[in-house]
């Protein structure tokens, strides 16, 4: 059996990294939760693993996003709700516990000041 240094494990473009993931999916050692994203967790529910690591989730889907609007004003977005994102482009994401509203808005220029810190920069947390 694999470890996993995550509890999620995105869906690759390269073909070996794919069968590898296809491979720990059919011996049961992995489970897809919503599109391209997998959890080694057989445990907790769907909704569960991806409220917890929504932030990694939505840093790999969108990347350079920024968390903004009423998510940036209330700090967080509750379980099951929406979670807004100023990016490139506009685009509803749909997944299970959680929905992530891309609103079309200009990116944050890495280095510049943030308004009384109402937008919050996505970030990563593996990089």
């Amino acid at each position: 059996m694999t470890q996993f240094s995550s509890e999620i494990l995105f869906g690759s473009r390269d073909n070996q990294e794919s069968k590898k993931i296809y491979k720990q999916l059919q011996g049961g050692y992995l489970r897809k939760i919503a599109p391209k994203i997998y959890t080694a967790n057989l445990t907790d529910s769907a909704e569960e693993i991806i409220y917890r690591n929504r932030y990694l989730i939505t840093s790999h889907l969108f990347p350079g996003a920024i968390v903004s609007h009423r998510s940036a004003f209330e700090g967080d977005v509750k379980r099951g709700g929406t979670l807004f994102i100023t990016y490139s482009h506009r685009r509803q994401v749909s997944l299970p516990g959680l929905t992530i509203q891309l609103v079309l808005g200009a990116m944050v220029i890495e280095g510049t000041n943030h308004d009384e810190g109402v937008y919050l920069k996505i970030k990563n947390p593996l990089l």
